[in-house]
């Protein structure tokens, strides 16, 4: 609590899980994460921790989530299957019923006692297959039905673990696995692959002008305005926290350095260095 006092982290449940681990020091990776966002003089605003926690504390959840969705939708799998292996058994002891009297039947040699006596067989047997063919189908349907509100669900679970909450944008996790298979397929193909990451000039200082609130809205602005501009196999994501993205950070930096308001290219980001210094 004194550290989140000293770092003026709000007391929400939320930030209190995210600090007790960090201070835990049960997530090496959170831990190592934190420490670098201390060391660059990072200020723990609603973003920033907000960030952290989707990051460190949802996925497991999400994932929990699909996997007992995943779970559900298999019992219930194993439900119909079951369903239909007994209707098997029903139709294959019809079939029986059906196979006897029709073989006594070609005794012309029964009374008519016993001719009536097996027509009413045959009628009870139908009459009780037919109620169990309507049973069954009715059971199917309802299982068919929550076969297919699971596999919704398990859908928007998917959805949302891959969705940044707060813009609506691929998040963190997307943009992950979004940028290993663009490499795996870059290298295949030899094709080229471009990796832009941008941020918000002075957005702290917005911030601390107009309130997260206001800020919030600036972040889904801009995140719309990148989602209507990708065209292709283009990925427009939320990264967020620490940055750690290979070269594309680097000529981020080096646009800053420099003026702003620019796009700086990894062949020009030596010449900006050698400018700035």
């Amino acid at each position: 609590m004194a550290w989140m006092a000293q770092k003026a982290i709000a007391p929400t449940p939320e930030n209190y899980e995210l600090v007790y681990a960090y201070v835990g020091g049960e997530n090496a990776d959170l831990k190592h994460t934190i420490d670098g966002l201390i060391a660059n003089g990072c200020k723990f605003d609603g973003n920033v921790t907000s960030i952290l926690h989707q990051h460190y504390f949802r996925a497991p959840r999400d994932e929990d989530a699909m996997a007992e969705l995943g779970e559900k939708i298999s019992t219930e799998l194993d439900s119909m299957m079951k369903l239909v292996e007994s209707a098997g058994r029903d139709q294959a002891a019809y079939g029986n019923t059906l196979s006897r009297a029709s073989g006594q039947l070609n005794n012309s040699n029964l009374p008519n006692g016993a001719i009536q006596s097996l027509i009413g067989q045959v009628l009870t047997a139908t009459r009780a297959m037919g109620k169990r063919s309507k049973a069954l189908e009715e059971k199917l349907q309802t299982s068919s039905h929550e076969v297919t509100h699971l596999r919704e669900r398990l859908e928007s679970v998917r959805r949302e673990s891959l969705t940044d909450q707060l813009t609506g944008i691929p998040n963190r996790r997307a943009f992950d696995t979004q940028l290993k298979e663009s490499i795996e397929h870059a290298i295949e193909t030899g094709e080229d692959l471009a990796l832009f990451i941008c941020d918000i000039d002075h957005f702290k200082k917005f911030n601390d002008t107009w309130g997260h609130q206001t800020g919030d809205q600036v972040l889904r602005l801009v995140a719309n305005c990148l989602n209507e501009n990708v065209k292709g196999r283009d990925t427009a994501a939320r990264y967020g926290g620490e940055e750690f993205v290979r070269r594309a950070d680097a000529c981020l930096y080096a646009a800053k350095r420099n003026g702003r308001n620019r796009v700086v290219h990894e062949n020009e980001k030596e010449l900006l260095e050698a400018q700035a210094a």
